[in-house]
């Protein structure tokens, strides 16, 4: 596999399925037994992973990806984001009281193949509008 591939292979998930909010990019991402682990909990398998990732769609819209840095090292990427997004409702995942959020993060894959074995992300939420109530705001 040539340098820089894994890269693409990250960069393209997130352009068509979380600002695509195309769902089925999932199981062309993960191998089936995969796990994410998060400060949002474990996730394994890609059916547990797709099921969290809906659930995101179901509950957020206007979702902007914007992807800030990207590192590829053997079988492993490194990738430092944020996302913008409208909360719709209460999102018990997101200490946020505010609707307008800011999510960054950072994220390590480690490929088998052109596929994801494991994932670890790390999240913090921010509210948009300068709300103390709001909950983080910047």
């Amino acid at each position: 596999m040539s340098k820089g591939t894994l890269k693409k292979i990250v960069q393209n998930y997130y352009e068509t399925m979380w600002d695509g909010r195309d769902i089925a990019k999932v199981s062309s991402f993960y191998h089936k037994n995969a796990v994410l682990f998060g400060n949002l909990g474990i996730r394994e398998g890609v059916e547990e992973i797709a099921d969290a990732k809906q659930t995101w769609f179901n509950k957020l819209y206007k979702l902007k990806t914007e992807l800030h840095s990207l590192l590829e090292d053997g079988d492993d990427v490194l990738m430092h984001w944020r996302v913008t997004a409208t909360k719709i409702g209460k999102v018990p995942e997101i200490p946020i009281k505010g609707k307008e959020l800011l999510i960054m993060g950072a994220d390590r894959f480690t490929f088998r193949g052109h596929k994801v074995d494991y994932q670890w992300s790390f999240l913090r939420f921010c509210a948009l509008e300068d709300d103390p109530e709001a909950g983080y705001s910047i």
